[in-house]
């Protein structure tokens, strides 16, 4: 058993040796292929570089046709060189705001409205807290803004008492200030005259200071006053002797000044 060992031992070594040895000849084999290929690429490239080198006109050692080289037309004339590209500078616009329209809402509880800008001028009527009204002028100092319109007509507001949504400043001034109007003169009033008072004709037997005497009359008296005293005199109002309160309401002579 073990010489069959040792045999089929030396068997696969002279196998594998044998394997070993056609593996590198089939390599060397190849390797000198190779060789040759690089050596007929080479000497091909040799051939190129001394045809290329060669002089037009003049024939080579070897009797191969000599290759001419292309001449490349020169362009004639001047040559335009593009200069720079000029970005453009791009325009402004410019932005428009616009200006509010002026306005005002009144502050105070009421505010008179008046036919022009200052004290003296008559009310046209009277606004209250919070109302608003656009702005048309305003007088130089800018005290008194003129608006539309209350009851129909064009008044004037005096600033303080209101809030305005802009500067004064930039409300228009009215070109003519209006003057104060004057003072309206009274007109003289007829006063009618009273017609004169008749004289006193006292009646026969009354005597104005005595209330217990005989019987008087309102014509027996210049005045109420004098009545009234002469019928308290006599028991008035409880007792009216001389019958000088008619309507009874306490006093005598009513129509006596």
């Amino acid at each position: 058993m073990k010489r069959f060992l040792n045999f089929v031992s030396r068997l696969l070594f002279i196998i594998a040796v044998a394997v070993a040895f056609i593996l590198l000849g089939i390599l060397v084999v190849r390797v000198d292929d190779l060789a040759k290929q690089v050596a007929a690429l080479s000497t091909r490239m040799h051939g190129l570089e001394q045809g290329g080198a060669a002089q037009p006109g003049s024939g080579s050692q070897g009797g191969a046709p000599s290759k001419t080289p292309t001449r490349t037309p020169t362009p004639t004339g001047p040559t335009h060189t593009p200069g720079p590209t000029r970005t453009p500078t791009p325009t402004r616009t410019a932005t428009f705001t616009p200006v509010p329209t002026p306005y005002f809402i009144v502050n105070s509880d009421w505010a008179n409205v008046r036919k022009g800008p200052d004290p003296e001028y008559p009310i046209i009527d009277a606004i209250p807290r919070g109302e608003q009204h656009d702005i048309d002028a305003r007088n130089p100092s800018g005290a008194w803004l003129e608006f539309c319109c209350v009851k129909g007509q064009r008044g004037w507001i005096y600033a303080p008492l209101v809030d305005v949504n802009v500067e004064v400043t930039v409300i228009p001034t009215v070109s003519a200030t209006p003057t104060v109007p004057p003072s309206p003169t009274p007109t003289p009033t007829n006063t009618p005259t009273p017609p004169p008072t008749p004289p006193l004709v006292p009646s026969p037997g009354c005597d104005p200071h005595n209330p217990l005497g005989e019987d008087c009359d309102c014509g027996d008296f210049s005045t109420h006053r004098q009545a009234q005293a002469f019928f308290i005199a006599a028991g008035g109002p409880d007792s009216d002797p001389h019958r000088l309160d008619g309507d009874r309401n306490g006093l005598a002579c009513e129509r006596l000044p």
